[in-house]
């Protein structure tokens, strides 16, 4: 091979390299590039290619056994970027495997391609591996797109970056309570109201069904397909629907607790997995309790909305249904408990009070125990996610109807979601990571007594419920479509505080969650302590929040900056609560914890 084809062929493997590297983070994000990003990204990775391959060749001039760790070396990292960008299923030895596998083909291109002037190759590797950590110092401090690209979007060289530079989230998150947070203690101004006087006859049954991780769009009416969920269609069709309610958070105990207090997470304080609900606010069943109701609840997901973290207040009898060696109990179980309390409850008793019954049901959340189960191809998990589906409408149907034909006609049936689940919408998996539609939008249904349908397009939030059902049970003649669109606000908000500390090093980006949104009828403005990073979407042109146009409004970003804190009253601090052996097995087989 003459000197001029030889470094042809070495400019063709870099430029293969590169293609491979760029090619892959650009085709397996969701996430859209602007112009001036996308030439960043590519000259990052371009220097990349560079430094890694031309260091390999230079390793190689040295003979076969210096080509072999070169080899391993290029292999570790193409596979590396392959695993994190795509999801595929990796094993530690499917990954062992395949970069030996890679490595055996790498190792005699190598040899093949080495060159003779070792000295200059080393010199051009080390220029190329130094101006690659000026450009990362750079994107990284210099510009917050960049930033959030590179965390996000390319973590062979955000992650390894932020480990570098970054500041912890978690470290970010202590700073952000610290300067909010005072005593702790509800200001007067806005303590729980007083106790309700109760309105004699006139209260009517309300049920709260809440199916955990049930995304919006697995119903009809949300652009899901008509035979996913038919049970629940069909109680769509004569019933209120709530078009745009949005959880408060991304994961059950935090977006519980708002729904049951109306208070958001920084102001209940239940935002972490070994928070408990504070005693001094006054939760829903207490409510529903003082207007002389009866109140009941079965919960499957105890290891977060149980007794040890205090969301058995108010309620008369609190059911934590729990199955010896299962994960949780499903559907079937649920339904049985219930009818079991049907039974002895006397709900035909002439005169009897009335009742507020809370049923929370956890069938849609990993492991997805009625389809094939896990997978890490989202399309796959999907597929198991929505056998899930089919298997909770089932049962949330035959629920409703049996409850229907207990309580009577004159009862209200509330049937929603504490949030969504993420199947790579935005290259990621699970809940309880990121503030976007697919884990916040929430279905929302409420069957009334006159069985009234209608389509409510108010902008509302999961705490704006614990106002609606406090009135309707005081009973008095409520207009629910009149007072949630009296309700309907021009600020949303949402955040998110949860820590895994168990998660692996090379994945900062799931060990601590902090995260915090604004959202107006135009714009959703959302930071995150990761990286500390803005993202702005225009949600009428980009309604799945793909496009940060944070750069190019910036105007608009810091318009919405203010809203974050205006939206808190208060903050209070966590308080931890006990949490047993059980407990924590519950949190660890639902992949809260490892």
């Amino acid at each position: 091979m003459t000197g001029a084809t030889a470094r042809r062929a070495r400019a063709g493997f870099l430029g293969v390299f590169w293609l491979y590297l760029v090619g892959l983070a650009l085709a397996t994000t969701p996430a859209h590039y602007a112009a001036l990003d996308l030439a960043g990204i590519s000259v990052l990775y371009a220097l990349l290619a560079v430094s890694l391959g031309l260091g390999a060749l230079w390793l190689a001039c040295f003979g076969w056994l210096a080509a072999l760790p070169a080899a391993l070396g290029l292999a570790a990292v193409s596979v590396w970027h392959l695993r994190e960008q795509t999801w595929l299923p990796y094993s530690r030895q499917a990954f062992v495997s395949s970069v030996v596998v890679t490595a055996v083909v790498l190792v005699p291109l190598l040899r093949a391609l080495a060159p003779s002037t070792r000295r200059r190759t080393l010199r051009a590797s080390l220029a190329a591996a130094a101006a690659l950590v000026i450009a990362l110092l750079g994107a990284y401090f210099g510009s917050n797109q960049l930033r959030w690209h590179l965390l996000l979007h390319n973590k062979l060289m955000g992650t390894p970056t932020f480990l570098a530079l970054g500041r912890p989230a978690g470290d970010v998150r202590s700073a952000l309570w610290d300067s909010r947070s005072g005593s702790g203690i509800l200001p007067p101004a806005i303590r729980a109201p007083a106790r309700s006087v109760p309105v004699p006859g006139a209260s009517p049954d309300v049920v709260f069904v809440l199916i955990d991780t049930l995304r919006a769009d697995a119903l009809a009416l949300h652009g899901g397909a008509p035979d996913l969920m038919p049970g629940l269609n069909r109680l769509a069709e004569r019933s209120l629907v709530f078009e745009d309610l949005r959880a408060n958070a991304s994961w059950t105990k935090s977006s519980v607790a708002s729904f049951f207090t109306g208070l958001l997470p920084e102001e209940h304080g239940a935002v972490d997995h070994p928070d408990r609900l504070r005693g001094e606010w006054t939760a829903l069943a207490e409510v529903f309790a003082d207007l002389g109701y009866r109140t009941a609840a079965f919960v499957t997901n105890y290891g977060n909305v149980g007794r040890a973290t205090g969301f058995d207040q108010g309620f008369e009898e609190f059911y934590e249904l729990k199955r010896d060696g299962a994960v949780y109990t499903r559907a079937e179980g649920v339904n049985a408990a219930v009818n079991q309390w049907i039974g002895r409850a006397g709900l035909a008793a002439p005169g009897r009070a009335p009742f507020f019954l809370y049923v929370h049901y956890l069938d849609p959340h990993l492991p997805y125990l009625s389809g094939p189960g896990w997978s890490p191809i989202h399309a796959r998990a999907r597929e198991a996610y929505d056998a899930e589906l089919r298997y909770v409408d089932r049962a949330v149907s035959e629920l409703v109807d049996r409850l229907l034909a207990a309580l009577g006609s004159g009862t209200f049936v509330f049937v929603t979601s504490d949030h969504g689940e993420e199947f790579g919408d935005h290259g990621e998996r699970d809940h309880g990571h990121s503030l976007y539609p697919e884990q916040l939008h929430l279905p929302a249904i409420l069957l009334t007594p006159a069985g009234r349908h209608e389509r409510i397009g108010a902008r509302l939030e999961a705490r704006d419920f614990f106002d609606l059902l406090a009135e309707i049970a005081r009973g008095d003649s409520l207009d629910v479509v009149s007072w949630s669109r009296a309700r309907s606000r021009s600020i949303r908000y949402a955040s998110q505080y949860v820590s895994r500390p168990a998660t692996a090093l090379h994945r900062p980006q799931l060990r601590d969650t902090v995260m915090r949104s604004v959202e107006d009828p135009d714009w959703t403005l959302i930071w995150s302590g990761f990286g500390e990073t803005w993202e702005l979407y225009h949600d009428g042109r980009d309604p799945r929040e793909l496009q940060n146009v944070a750069r190019a409004r910036r105007e608009t970003l810091q318009a919405l900056r203010p809203r974050l804190d205006e939206a808190v009253r208060f903050w209070t601090r966590p308080v931890a609560a006990e949490q047993s052996h059980d407990t924590i097995e519950m949190l660890r087989k639902l992949g809260y914890v490892q």
